[in-house]
């Protein structure tokens, strides 16, 4: 998003009151001011959200992690004991990935729960169970775990700065890709190949239980034919007994042969008991097998539970890793909008004080720098009485006639260096210029701070204007002009006058009276009244003229300044 840039204009900076000059630039600070609040107030009310949200998740983070470590040790115990090669693969693979994380975390927030801080031997420890766990799986065919071990095995290693090992370790992903790389795919895999293995395992001790089944009815079987024998032998016998009739040897032999039938049936009946023990050994080891398969059974879907929590604690850590970046992004977003509409407020200010200054020094330009700066305060000056000032005049002989021999372009040129030699000589003595008209130049000194030496500086200042244009008609001949200079002492009121195109000027009968000592001037010459002359007699020569009549003013005493 980029902020708007307003363009400054020039200001008028000769309006004396500059009331545009400020409500424009209040108008463009309110503007700015107004975006930059409800910017900071937005992100005021968005931060400590997104940092409770941050904090929430590192630390629920860290508790699964610590959940997931004790779960993973207690499998691995358990399948050491019970000499599971394929559960102890599964559990050390799951440390090394725990330790993954850990190693991610903040070192505050695993000093928390008690563990090692140090990311480095975290990345070690890691490294350890998953090279283990790569062993084992490769060891007995269990190429899922191998995948995921030699994964986990390579981020571990690029993590910990070990290059080579990682490059390695990469290499043999590579050989291992006909495994497994979709996730929900490897799941289903897994599911199926334990399906497999109880389905075969459950054939086995079906067909187990079939054999063991058949030789009982075989044996049962066996027991009949040996009583049918037994009860034809004793009607064999008896029929013997009946027979027997002839000597008793006979009966005796008879009788030995019912004792040795008796004795043959007899043993029989314990090889029946015995083979009848036996079956019921081969029932109970069936019943203990089937007792077994219902355990592995419920591992299965114990391991599934486990599996399927695990993907859901998988899917939760990326849809939190997920916010924590989009916040992330907005954060900088709004820090390079604020830092983007600083600087452009920073150039605005720039700017505004620029035509300030501009103002200020064009203002300074025109009037006297204490009334400037009453102007730019209260917006108006108040005229003001000032005593014991001195004023000059200075005015161009036959002006009109020269002027006629010239250019426009060559008379204004050389009224501008005249003028500007002026204006350098009078700013040696601090003596205030107040106008031109024409070719009189009209100049005070004393105000509007107070000089006691007016009359002095602007006897000095009157010198060396007079020597300044005596050489430059010497070197210029008729290209420029002869001057002629008048100087009168006294009170005079000052002030601005105009609202447009103002101008700081003085008033006065002190005014006047020198305005009539420069018309009764010479060229060259430095015309004085009584009134400075009292002033300057005591450091300059001068020469008294007597009294001349002056328009509107009578006699009045004259002197020329030597």
């Amino acid at each position: 998003m980029l902020a708007s840039q307003l363009p400054f204009r020039d200001w008028q900076v000769v309006n004396f009151i500059n009331r545009h000059y400020l409500a424009q630039r209040n108008s463009l600070i309110a503007k700015k001011s107004s975006h930059v609040n409800k910017l900071l107030l937005f992100i005021l009310l968005f931060i400590p959200a997104l940092v409770n949200a941050q904090g929430k998740s590192a630390e629920s983070e860290m508790q699964d992690l610590a959940r997931s470590m004790e779960s993973e040790n207690r499998s691995l115990k358990t399948a050491q004991g019970q000499g599971d090669k394929k559960g102890e693969a599964h559990a050390l693979g799951t440390l090394g990935a725990v330790y993954i994380g850990i190693s991610k975390q903040d070192a505050d927030v695993i000093k928390e729960f008690g563990l090692n801080t140090d990311k480095k031997a975290n990345l070690d420890k890691a490294i350890e169970y998953l090279n283990k766990a790569v062993t084992i799986s490769d060891e007995i065919g269990y190429k899922e775990q191998l995948k995921t071990s030699y994964s986990d095995l390579y981020t571990a290693q690029k993590a910990a700065g070990y290059v080579k090992d990682a490059a390695a370790t990469y290499t043999k992903i590579l050989a291992l890709k006909h495994a497994i790389l979709n996730p929900t795919l490897a799941k289903e895999m897994e599911r199926k190949q334990l399906q497999y293995e109880f389905s075969k395992r459950e054939d086995s001790m079906r067909r187990q239980q079939q054999i063991t089944e058949a030789r009982a009815k075989e044996q049962a079987q066996k027991v009949n034919e040996q009583s049918q024998q037994l009860t034809q032998q004793q009607q064999q016998l008896q029929a013997s007994n009946q027979s027997l009739t002839a000597t008793q040897k006979e009966k005796e032999d008879a009788r030995n042969a019912l004792q040795k039938t008796q004795s043959d049936l007899t043993q029989e009946k314990s090889n029946s008991e015995e083979k009848t023990r036996e079956l019921t050994q081969a029932e109970a080891n069936a019943a203990l097998q089937t007792a077994n398969l219902q355990l592995q059974q419920s591992k299965l879907l114990l391991a599934q539970d486990q599996l399927d929590m695990k993907d859901k604690a998988l899917e939760e850590r990326r849809k939190e890793r997920y916010l924590y970046i989009i916040g992330i992004l907005i954060l900088l977003a709004f820090s390079v909008l604020i830092y983007r509409s600083n600087k452009i407020q920073k150039k605005a200010n720039i700017a505004v004080l620029n035509e300030k200054k501009r103002s200020e020094e064009l203002l300074l330009n025109i009037l006297p720098e204490e009334v400037a700066g009453e102007l730019m305060r209260k917006g108006f000056t108040d005229a003001k009485h000032f005593y014991d000032v001195t004023v000059l005049f200075t005015d161009f002989v036959n002006f009109t006639t020269v002027a006629e021999t010239m250019t426009p372009e060559k008379l204004v040129g050389e009224l501008h260096v005249c003028f500007k030699a002026f204006d350098m000589i009078l700013g040696k003595y601090h003596i205030e210029k107040i106008k031109t008209v024409g070719d009189a130049y009209l100049a005070v000194s004393g105000l509007p701070v107070s000089n006691p030496n007016h009359a002095s500086d602007i006897a000095s200042a009157a010198i060396e204007i007079r020597d300044f244009m005596a050489k430059r008609k010497i070197e210029l001949g008729n290209g420029t002009f002869g001057v002629r200079i008048g100087i009168n002492s006294g009170n005079v009121v000052a002030g601005i006058v105009g609202v447009r195109k103002f101008s700081y000027d003085i008033w006065g009968d002190t005014v006047n009276i020198a305005a009539r000592m420069e018309q009764n001037s010479e060229e060259g010459k430095i015309n004085i009244s009584d009134t400075t002359y009292q002033l300057v007699k005591d450091k300059y020569a001068c020469v008294y003229r007597g009294k001349i009549m002056a328009k509107n003013k009578g006699d009045i005493d004259m002197y020329y300044l030597s």
